[in-house]
């Protein structure tokens, strides 16, 4: 079975061809796709497209490029969707240090509160990770 564990088909960019792309998948043997949530808005966007596409699978959590976008109680409302609507994963979360480093302290602190809310709801994580390895790795 092939899974593509990594597909950002909410992008609005896909918006017009998802029903392509999904086949297109499908008849080339990938059988599941998960697509990772970026920030709180894409959340429902990616269990609605569970909806239409059964072989969609879906993870929930901040992408490090828009940590600064976080509103007081997104960590909660990840934490109440983690147990709401069962993703696969927690995702797309990590550190990205390419851009700026300026929000570093951020970043990691919501990347470590993310891997603890993984660990408690037992589920692997999809990872983005620019130029901060070991950064990454000092964390998990």
């Amino acid at each position: 079975m092939l899974i593509d564990s990594h597909c950002h088909l909410d992008a609005l960019e896909f918006n017009q061809e998802q029903d392509v792309i999904v086949k297109l998948a499908l008849d080339h043997g990938v059988e599941k796709i998960i697509v990772p949530a970026v920030n709180r808005k894409s959340f429902d966007d990616v269990i609605n497209l569970r909806k239409k596409f059964p072989n969609c699978l879906y993870a929930l959590g901040f992408h490090p490029m828009y940590i600064n976008d976080l509103k007081e109680d997104d960590l909660y409302t990840l934490e109440t969707y983690l147990k709401t609507y069962e993703p696969v994963a927690v995702g797309e979360i990590g550190l990205d240090f390419f851009v700026t480093k300026d929000n570093k302290l951020l970043q990691e602190e919501i990347f470590v509160a993310q891997l603890k809310l993984a660990n408690t709801f037992d589920l692997p994580v999809i990872m983005h990770v620019r130029q901060a390895i070991d950064d990454v790795l000092k964390n998990l």
